[in-house]
């Protein structure tokens, strides 16, 4: 059972990120010099709770978490373009989801494999205005990996992984 004002710690994280987020989307209509004078004072808020005094248990697990990511927290201020929350590619991902979940999922690892690298390449194209069965004959007739992006985007790739998932090496960050 939680004691009473356990919930101060989370209702402040929320407030402060929600604030983050407004300030984001003010960058644009503000100085460099006023928009970073006020991320430091996000920050300083932040850090403000995550440094104080923290009894209950589950708090303290998630200021030890917040902590650890502090910086991450904030790239979406640092980089114009990103976004603050994974909303966009938990959408992305869901189709996926729901398709293993209602074909009982991949029977071996060689078919996820394959599922996965399909998805990315038509999800890569949906995203970029084209349609995977146009493309799919020239992406068979290639034997170099690298010739996938130029066909799935006009402008810089939007996912840098394709080449090396096709072939089974590791993956790079995505970008999009």
């Amino acid at each position: 059972v939680q004691k009473r004002g356990a919930a101060r710690v989370p209702h402040a994280v929320r407030r402060i990120l929600k604030d983050a987020m407004e300030l984001g989307q003010l960058r644009p209509l503000m100085s460099p010099q006023d928009y970073w004078a006020a991320v430091e004072q996000v920050r300083g808020q932040m850090r403000a709770v995550l440094e104080g005094r923290i009894e209950e248990p589950a708090n303290r697990r998630l200021v030890k978490h917040l902590s650890r990511h502090e910086d991450q927290l904030w790239t979406f201020l640092a980089l114009e373009g990103v976004a603050p929350t994974n909303n966009l590619a938990e959408q992305e991902v869901r189709p996926g989801v729901l398709l293993r979940k209602l074909s009982a999922g991949n029977r071996t690892q060689q078919g996820a494999h394959t599922y996965e690298v399909l998805a990315t390449v038509s999800r890569t194209a949906v995203r970029n205005g084209l349609v995977l069965a146009d493309l799919l004959p020239e992406l068979l007739r290639s034997s170099d990996p690298d010739a996938v992006l130029p066909l799935l985007t006009a402008g810089p790739p939007v996912c840098t992984h394709l080449s090396e998932s096709l072939h089974g090496r590791a993956q790079a960050p995505v970008r999009s």
